[in-house]
């Protein structure tokens, strides 16, 4: 598994109508959210399943203006993260349209109104630097155990430095890239505990899991 810091060249970010700067992508315009709550639009006949915020008015940034694209992560109310696909950042200069897995409550939740909605890069040094997380032969397995511990994921991984950090539960969101660039969030529990076990929380479903966190990923 993946959170490396981006070290993107100028025009890397094209196909998501992303801009760099310091070698990173990010959000073309601010994005910073009106008084009223996010819409799901299902159109098949038009367009796939999107959602639209309505954002304080910006320039006007219409691309990608395709769907499929690359997904990215975006922090919002809280330090919330959410994994979208950008559909256009700014339509008309005030609608924020995307792609993403999650419900319409889940987004109101992270994208509520006045929130200013930005980039987050998977970052390195999210993951501690003696440790590897490279998934060996076996599926991520969900643990569920009301007496011991609230429900989690394991992954187990190829033998690496024991980390038993940060050793709790409900700690702050991360952004992990996983088999084919795919990215989850997850609130780790234990980075490597006994030094062959990734540890975590996440809101995703264990097939989810399994297919991003594949095994042999890095």
């Amino acid at each position: 598994l993946e959170s490396s810091t981006c070290l993107f060249l100028t025009g890397a970010c094209s196909e998501t109508g992303q801009v760099c700067a310091d070698k990173q992508c990010i959000v073309p315009v601010p994005l910073v959210r009106d008084t009223s709550p996010c819409i799901f639009q299902s159109n098949p006949s038009n367009h796939p399943d999107r959602f639209k915020c309505m954002i304080q008015p910006t320039s006007v940034i219409n691309e990608p203006e395709t769907y499929g694209n690359d997904e990215v992560v975006l922090r919002g109310n809280g330090g919330c993260l959410r994994v979208i696909r950008p559909v256009t950042w700014a339509w008309d200069g005030n609608a924020f349209i995307f792609e993403s897995t999650k419900d319409l409550n889940a987004i109101n939740e992270c994208f509520s109104p006045g929130t200013v909605i930005s980039k987050v890069a998977p970052s390195q040094p999210v993951i501690p630097g003696d440790v590897v997380l490279l998934r060996d032969t076996s599926p991520c397995i969900f643990q569920t155990n009301l007496f011991n511990h609230p429900d989690r994921f394991k992954c187990m991984i190829t033998p690496t430095a024991v980390n038993k950090e940060p050793g709790t539960y409900g700690n702050n969101e991360v952004a992990l890239k996983g088999n084919n660039g795919c990215l989850l969030v997850v609130r780790p529990v234990t980075w490597a505990w006994d030094g062959n076990a990734f540890i975590f929380e996440s809101t995703e479903d264990l097939n989810t899991i399994n297919a991003c966190f594949a095994p042999g990923t890095l």
